[in-house]
């Protein structure tokens, strides 16, 4: 039997996908990072990724996501969308059911938007 110490039991990992164009985001990244990384939650990698720099493997190897970026006129931004585009089908299949939150910087015209889930089943 092998001793405990040997056992290496992969740690959950939580993606941020980020598009942070302006102070506010930048300072609303900053608190959601400081979140992330407070030492009283423990046993979870936090890999943080620009939304044009985050990759297929970066979504195939994370189990949770957040997804932050400004609503720009009632929509994500571009940034973000490009990278939805990268990915959509290459990790279709394999991120079903895992949870993602959403941290939009939105003005008055987004109430309701909803802001976590999970990834829908494909139909």
């Amino acid at each position: 039997m092998l001793p405990a110490e040997s056992y290496h039991v992969a740690m959950p990992t939580l993606l941020i996908v980020h598009h942070t164009p302006s102070p506010s985001m930048e300072t609303m990244l900053e608190a959601v990072l400081a979140g992330a990384t407070d030492d009283a939650i423990e046993g979870v990698d936090v890999v943080t990724r620009r939304a044009l720099a985050a990759s297929v493997v970066d979504v195939l190897t994370a189990d949770v996501y957040l997804l932050g970026t400004p609503a720009n006129i009632g929509y994500m931004s571009g940034a973000l969308k490009h990278f939805f585009d990268q990915i959509y089908y290459p990790c279709l299949d394999a991120t079903v059911g895992r949870p993602y939150a959403l941290v939009p910087s939105t003005g008055p015209g987004l109430r309701g938007l909803p802001t976590s889930g999970s990834a829908n089943t494909r139909r």
